[in-house]
């Protein structure tokens, strides 16, 4: 197996980026919802949502923790945006088939197309599957960190 890193195309490091903004919008919502409980409870407990000191503390103390924990959950992502890198592994494809799948019992079912590599299943398009032959490789572009599939490719082995 051959691995090699080259740098991120425009629409995958956008993709990366929308993946950020996704759970900066996720930390922002729980923050609103933390803010939006301590102001019940205050309701609650004074009958008025005028915010005293040991609730300014508590508001205070939900920012805080918000953006650590925002940083420490989202450290891989944004060091893999500010790399612009990406890991390329080739595996030669050993096997290839497809079967119908239903994913539960309210879906319809759906042709999946598999094709096996270095002992791992990769589901690919159609297209991908028709032009794949055994023995062909698989070009396998993943993010360095998190391991996050970002794409793959069929690369027919050459005729000697």
């Amino acid at each position: 197996m051959n691995q090699k890193s080259e740098a991120l195309s425009e629409p995958e490091l956008l993709s990366l980026k929308n993946e950020l903004r996704l759970a900066d919008f996720t930390w922002f919502t729980g923050f609103l919802m933390a803010m939006v409980s301590i102001q019940v409870m205050i309701f609650s407990v004074y009958g008025s949502y005028n915010i005293l000191k040991p609730e300014l503390f508590a508001v205070s103390g939900c920012i805080v923790l918000t953006v650590i924990l925002n940083r420490i959950f989202t450290k891989a992502l944004r060091t893999e945006i500010l790399e612009r890198r990406k890991t390329i592994v080739f595996k030669e494809i050993g096997q290839k088939y497809d079967f119908m799948d239903r994913q539960d019992r309210f879906s319809r079912e759906q042709r999946k197309f598999i094709l096996v590599a270095g002992g791992t299943k990769y589901v690919v398009t159609e297209e991908q599957y028709r032009n794949a032959d055994v023995s062909d490789m698989l070009k396998i572009q993943r993010t360095p960190l998190r391991e996050q599939l970002i794409g793959i490719e069929i690369v027919k082995k050459e005729a000697t």
